[in-house]
């Protein structure tokens, strides 16, 4: 599922800028 995906990429994103 594709909104899964981006939601993981999203979070993954914002955890790596902290």
């Amino acid at each position: 599922d594709i909104g899964k995906k981006l939601k993981a990429g999203v979070f993954l994103f914002i955890v790596i800028n902290i």
